[in-house]
């Protein structure tokens, strides 16, 4: 059965954009199932279940995402503006705007988190609702759930960082300690309100 109330919506599967929108793509079984007639606006899905649960009670909420693979962004409510590569990638995604997560579950608990990009397999797998992170390699930053503004690259890096803010880890798992960077075997700490080589 296919419901057809979306204006410039071109859909192809099952169920695809199920209630209808505005300026939306669909393709595959579900994909922006719960998309809502007068929200949801110039988002794509393609796979199963992508963008599934998108509605959005009004607009500028739920709109401008791409979603790619199965279960990408499929929580996503109000959420704008993000991009799911991968199955399951950004996939709690709730109310979240302006994450790229390109890789099997990357970002995949992420909530309400904003301005993340996750790329790797897992990773910032568990992030719920840090902000400004950046994580490149499978597993990256893999444990962080509420840190803002860190930087891991690498496989595995920022493994141990869970809640610290500021944390830059470059091939090492660091520690979860605000404003510490990791580059290999190396450990270094600026103390707040002091940049390298003042006195």
């Amino acid at each position: 059965m296919t419901i057809i109330t979306g204006f410039r919506t071109p859909r192809v599967g099952f169920q695809a954009v199920y209630t209808g929108g505005i300026e939306n793509t669909a393709i595959g079984f579900q994909a922006l199932h719960g998309n809502t007639p007068f929200a949801g606006l110039g988002n794509t899905a393609v796979g199963f279940q992508a963008l599934y649960n998108n509605t959005g009670s009004l607009l500028p909420e739920g709109q401008y995402n791409t979603a790619t693979g199965d279960g990408a962004l499929f929580a996503n409510l109000s959420g704008s503006s993000n991009t799911a590569a991968g199955a399951g990638a950004l996939y709690l995604n709730d109310t979240g705007d302006n994450n790229t997560a390109m890789g099997f579950e990357a970002l995949h608990a992420n909530l309400g988190g904003t301005h993340n990009t996750a790329s790797g397999r897992h990773a910032l797998y568990n992030n719920a609702s840090g902000d400004l992170n950046t994580a490149i390699g499978v597993d990256a930053l893999l444990n962080n759930g509420s840190g803002s503004g860190n930087v891991a690259v690498g496989d595995g890096a920022g493994f141990n960082v869970t809640t610290a803010d500021d944390v830059i880890c470059v091939g090492s798992g660091g520690e979860n300690i605000s404003g510490t960077c990791y580059i290999g075997n190396i450990f270094g700490q600026i103390s707040a309100g002091r940049r390298p080589g003042s006195h």
